[in-house]
Parts: C-alpha cells; sequence; structure tokens
C-alpha cells in the first residue's frame, strides 16, 4: 500500500473518532443528568438525616511499639488521644448509613533522651447500623464500620536551645504505617424538639458514641517513605467514645450542594 494511501486511511479514521467524539458528548451529558437527577430524587424524599461536628477520646493498644523504642533507648508514646472532625448519617427506615473523617489529636513524648517522638493519626470511615429504638427523637442503634487509617511517628533529635539552631543539622525520621480499619460501636442520638413530619431537619442533635477500633492484618511500616519488613506488628486498637452536635438535614444538604 502507498504511504498517500495509508495517510488517507489514517486521516478518515481520525475525522471517524472525532465526530463520534463529538455526538457522543450530548449523550453522556443527558446520561449524567439522569445520573443526578436520581440522586436527587433520592435526597428529596424526607428521611432522618444529621450532619455534624466531632469530639472525644482514644486508647490506642500500642505496647508492641513501646516495648520496641524502649528496647532502642527512645521514649514511649502516648496511648490516649483526643480526636476531632466532622460526620453524618442518614436513617431509611431502620437502616442507618453513615460517615466519619476523624483524627486523633498529635502528641508529643518529652524525656530524658536525645530524641522526641510525635504521634498523630487519621482515619475515614463508614458505618452500616440498625435502629433498635425510636421514641420522638431519641434514636439508639448498634453499628459497624469500614474504613481506612494511617499511624505517623516523627521522631526528632531534641538539642535545639535556640531560635538560632534550626540551621543546625538536625536527625529525624517519619514512620508511617496505614490500613484497613474496623470499627464495632454503640450510637445514642436525640434530636431536640423533634417533628415526625419534618425527620428533625433543622433541629439541634446531640448524640454519644461508644466502641472499638480494630485492625485485622498486619500493617507494613515506612520509614522516610522506604517499607521495612520488620516493624513492630501494632495496630490503631484500641477502645474510644465520641460526642457530637450538630444539625438535622444537613446531611442532605450538603449532598445537594456537592451535586449541583
Amino acid at each position: 500500500m502507498h504511504l498517500k494511501g495509508v495517510k488517507k486511511i489514517f486521516s478518515t479514521l481520525l475525522v471517524l473518532a472525532v465526530l463520534s467524539f463529538f455526538f457522543s458528548l450530548p449523550v453522556r451529558a443527558a446520561a449524567q443528568k439522569v445520573e443526578l437527577k436520581e440522586i436527587a430524587k433520592f435526597i428529596k424524599k424526607k428521611r432522618v438525616n444529621a450532619a455534624y461536628a466531632i469530639g472525644g477520646g482514644n486508647i490506642l493498644e500500642l505496647s508492641k511499639l513501646n516495648s520496641n523504642l524502649s528496647e532502642r533507648g527512645f521514649p514511649e508514646v502516648s496511648t490516649t488521644y483526643l480526636s476531632y472532625g466532622v460526620g453524618g448519617h442518614f436513617i431509611n427506615n431502620k437502616l442507618v448509613f453513615g460517615v466519619e473523617l476523624l483524627r486523633l489529636w498529635e502528641r508529643t513524648t518529652t524525656a530524658q533522651t536525645e530524641y522526641n517522638l510525635s504521634v498523630s493519626v487519621k482515619f475515614i470511615l463508614l458505618n452500616f447500623g440498625h435502629l433498635i429504638y425510636q421514641k420522638k427523637g431519641l434514636m439508639l442503634y448498634p453499628f459497624l464500620g469500614a474504613g481506612y487509617a494511617r499511624l505517623k511517628m516523627l521522631t526528632a533529635q531534641n538539642n535545639i536551645d535556640s531560635f538560632n539552631d534550626i540551621s543546625h543539622l538536625q536527625k529525624s525520621s517519619e514512620s508511617v504505617f496505614s490500613n484497613m480499619i474496623f470499627n464495632l460501636g454503640f450510637a445514642t442520638d436525640y434530636f431536640l424538639k423533634y417533628n415526625h413530619r419534618q425527620k428533625g431537619h433543622n433541629n439541634l442533635i446531640i448524640g454519644f458514641r461508644i466502641g472499638i477500633n480494630f485492625i485485622p492484618f498486619n500493617s507494613t511500616w515506612k520509614v522516610n517513605r522506604i517499607p521495612v519488613p520488620d516493624g513492630p506488628q501494632t495496630g490503631i486498637n484500641g477502645p474510644y467514645f465520641r460526642i457530637i452536635i450538630g444539625l438535622g438535614g444537613w446531611a442532605e444538604r450538603l449532598i445537594r450542594k456537592a451535586i449541583r
């Protein structure tokens, strides 16, 4: 086949591809509109929902990590942490669907050693529960959650005595592990001045959660972003309590705003 013939075939195919792309745009746009309408229709149906701020505390099972640190002359890290974040949930009939974005407040351990250690944790959880009791604005339900968690530990020399020391070379490292996390808990929510027809929309919600987090799989540590196989096999395991405060109906509003 001559080169001119190849160029002609290639040009024809290119033109056809471009035309098919542009003709498909209205179809894609229409499909997206239908999807958004279905989502909006699902949200528009009145159901109990709320968005809220979260505060609380966690106890982490870090005994293996602390044993490892002690053996090497480092101070032990704390096992108790304050938590904060945001969340929201829907209740459809008796099924509860929720999401939580949480952080554990960073804590720094200082001791009579050459190094300081700082630990922080963040995770996201999707929760699924079943409403077992409802009376006016009071709602009780157990839930099971699954998500992703990340623990970061910073190790740094503590020999800085002056602001002028920031120019000196300091030894430091970042140790991180991340893994799936599971969550088992029980929730108590109360909508103030709850109206059954309005499903608690624009009513203040106050709630309490208690439960336990656990990681079922071993985690691989990364030190300065390099995987290391000999890290202590620990996890973000342990009990927690949380207090929530927010507004009914706002999970729906935030989703509507996001899809517009």
